[in-house]
Order: structure tokens, then sequence, then C-alpha cells
């Protein structure tokens, strides 16, 4: 029978998927030692954060194929593993829709003001409803940066359900694309920030993306606005988001992302005003847990078959698997 090793045991459907495929072996720990102490012969392997290094693909000389049972893949060895042809498994969209959805109850929690006003109501003030008023988000205007599947899902939502104007800025995309869902082309990120409402970044981190939003760019934004965070960390200057939130520039921000995770304890985000913060969950729902398991579970079992996966990274292997 198959080994399939487990790093880090993942959603219940994505488990029984995988039963059917081969045994299932769940490691005492994470570290390589404790891998490879039941992985010598596994065909397949599968993990969530842990590190897939060359010397553990190199302690596998059975291995077929690694599951990435999420998006990024930047925890394996692409090159050691496509040299041994070993095809990498990881699942591309499965909490895009669970992304969109955590943008809009950020932004619209924020704009609606409904952290304060809970706080102020636990502790029997009442009245400062009248000093706390939300604002509708019905024609208000959101700006997109980064248009692909999040972003799409994101500007369909906010269009039809929302009834706001969107706007995107993406040069990598076509125009075409853009507008036929539903969205307007914003010619520079200039353009998009100073009419924006809400700001929703959904761009990978590069050299160029790095503090993109630094004091001068988010200075430039609409004065009352709102900024969503739940692409990377490190985009956001966060230092200077505290002090254009303390200014009261942005009537407020929300980060799912940071430059360091977890943030440190003494960090100055905590002293910032309007700030909503969580802890790298906008895609973990408990449904977007069950179709990542699903998909990436499902292409495991296809190449231990001898079938060609539906999402295979390291194409270049295809005719290989």
């Amino acid at each position: 029978m198959k080994k399939i090793v487990v790093v880090q045991p993942v959603h219940s459907i994505g488990m029984g998927i995988l039963q059917t495929g081969g045994q299932v072996v769940i490691p005492s720990g994470t570290s390589d030692q404790e891998i490879i102490a039941v992985a010598g012969d596994a065909e397949a392997l599968v993990v969530r954060l842990t590190n897939v290094s060359a010397s553990l693909i190199d302690a596998m000389p059975s291995l077929k194929v690694i599951g990435r049972n999420g998006v990024g893949v930047d925890n394996i060895d692409i090159g050691a593993a496509t040299k041994r042809r070993i095809a990498v498994i990881n699942t591309p969209g499965t909490n895009s829709n669970s992304v969109a959805e955590y943008v809009i109850a950020a932004f619209m929690a924020l704009h609606k003001k409904l952290v304060p006003l809970d706080r102020h109501v636990r502790n029997g003030e009442w009245h400062f409803r009248d000093h706390c008023r939300g604002v509708d988000l019905q024609e208000k205007t959101i700006g997109i940066i980064g248009m692909g599947q999040i972003g799409t899902i994101l500007a369909t939502k906010c269009k039809v359900g929302l009834g706001m104007n969107v706007l995107v800025y993406d040069p990598f995309m076509s125009a075409e694309y853009i507008t036929s869902h539903g969205a307007m082309v914003a010619e520079s990120m200039d353009a998009l920030l100073r009419v924006s409402d809400v700001v929703s970044l959904h761009i990978p981190l590069t050299q160029s993306t790095r503090n993109l939003f630094d004091g001068q760019t988010l200075r430039s934004m609409k004065r009352g606005a709102v900024l969503v965070n739940a692409s990377r960390g490190g985009i956001i200057d966060e230092q200077a988001l505290v002090q254009v939130l303390t200014e009261g520039h942005l009537s407020g921000a929300a980060l799912d992302v940071f430059g360091e995770e977890p943030p440190v304890g003494d960090s100055l985000l905590w002293n910032a005003p309007n700030l909503l913060v969580t802890p790298h969950i906008a895609g973990l729902t408990e449904d977007a847990a069950a179709r990542t398991s699903e998909v990436m579970a499902k292409d495991v079992v296809a190449v231990l078959r001898g079938e060609n996966p539906v999402n295979l990274y390291n194409e270049e292997i295809l005719c290989e698997v």
C-alpha cells in the first residue's frame, strides 16, 4: 500500500480522500528528523506550513508528489522537487471567496463604527450613539489594487451586492477584463487613492511593493477613507499607518497581515485608533479549509494513481507525472 505522510492533519474531508489513496501516516512532530523517521518510503508528502527543503526531499527516495494544503509554495524547494520529477500540488482559488468576504466584513465594520459602538454600549454609554455615526456604502467607491481572483470576486460582490462604484488599478490586467466585471479602470494608483472611500490591496509582496504604502502614499488617500490589507504584510509601512490614523486622515484600517507575524507585544500598532487587526485568518474559514483539503487531496491521489492532477505547480514535469 502506498504511504502518504501528512505532517499536519488537514480538514477531515481531505483526510478521508487521502485515505482512499493509501496508508496515511502522521509524524510525531514537524522537524525533518521526525518526518524522515516515518517518511523514508513515502510516495506522498502533505504539508501546510512545514518547510520542505532539498535535504528533506532527498531523504525520501520514493516520493512522487508533495501536496501543499494552501496556495503559496514558498516553503517548498520547487527546484529540488522538479529535478526529481516530483509533482508539487497547491490549491489556487480555494479561499478567494473567503478573503473577499473578509474584506467586505472589515470595511463595513469600520465604516459602520461597530467596534467602538459595541465597546461603549457594554460600558453603559448608550448615548455614545449620538456622537458616533457610521456611513452607508451604497454609491461609495471601493478602489481595488490588483484584479486577480480575489479582486475579481470582491469587485462583483461590491458592485452587485452593495451598489458601490468599483475602481480598479492593475497595470497587468486588460481594461476589457476589468470593465467586463462592472468595474472602472484607474489610470494610476494615485488617481484611485484620491477618490476611493475604501481601498483594498490584492498584490504580492515584492521589492517594488514593499512599503508601497508609506506616509506619502497613505496621506494621498481620500480623507476619511478606510484601508484594508488581506494580501501580504510588508506592503504597508506600519509605523506610517499608525501616524496617519492618529492624525485622523483615515477613518480606519484593517490588517490581517503584518510585516512580522505575529507582531511584537509592544508594537506601535496597538496604539493606533480605529485599527481592526486579525491574525492572518481572512482565508481560514471552515468552508475554505474544506475546499482546500478536498482539492489538494484529490490531486495527490490522482498522482499516486498515475493520473494528471488539476493543480500542478511545476507544470514542466506534466508529461512525466
